[in-house]
């Protein structure tokens, strides 16, 4: 086995919309694990009063709910949840189901909350999605989604489609695409 370079943070967030730019984390999760051994390190979990009101389409994809999230305890961002959030990132790669959209919006939200930094992050992202191309392709599953997947190796229940249970549930698909991939 190789020598260990970074652990693994596995992100996902619901967001107002699509942008990075126009639109807000309304959830966030992240669980940090150790790549060999897919022990959890450390995890984060907020929901975030969004400024502005999502629309009904988003509310239904993301299960936003104003009183919901006021029951809740949402916050608004601050400095306090990016320096809560640092430890977890600093060295680690990005995973999930798609990270690079997860990733544009932290990194969106670093610079509109500021002061705080980003932290120096591994450059690698490993996205779930593309590890089961091959069941894709060999037309094992119907999509590329988490759904998808999850139904694949008989994961209990239905994707909720929030930022905590989809981190789960993609650290569970990925721990499975790897068995999978041993063979």
């Amino acid at each position: 086995m190789a020598d260990k370079k970074f652990d693994l943070v596995f992100v996902d967030v619901e967001t107002t919309g699509l942008n990075p730019e126009e639109d807000e984390i309304i959830e966030l999760a992240a669980i940090r694990v150790d790549p060999w051994t897919m022990a959890e390190k450390s995890r984060f979990h907020r929901l975030f009063m969004p400024s502005f009101e999502p629309s009904d389409e988003v509310k239904k994809i993301n299960g936003f709910d104003r009183a919901k999230w006021v029951e809740s305890e949402a916050v608004e961002w601050t400095e306090k949840d990016l320096q809560d959030l640092c430890p977890l990132l600093e060295g680690a790669a990005f995973a999930g189901q798609n990270p690079a959209f997860d990733r544009s919006f932290i990194q969106a939200a670093f610079e509109f909350v500021g002061p705080v930094p980003m932290p120096p992050m591994d450059y690698h992202l490993v996205d779930v999605a593309s590890l089961a191309w091959p069941l894709f392709i060999a037309g094992l599953i119907p999509g590329m989604s988490l759904k998808h997947t999850r139904k694949y190796f008989g994961l209990e229940g239905e994707q909720k489609h929030r930022a905590l249970a989809d981190v789960e549930d993609t650290i569970a698909v990925y721990v499975k695409l790897m068995e999978l991939w041993k063979k």
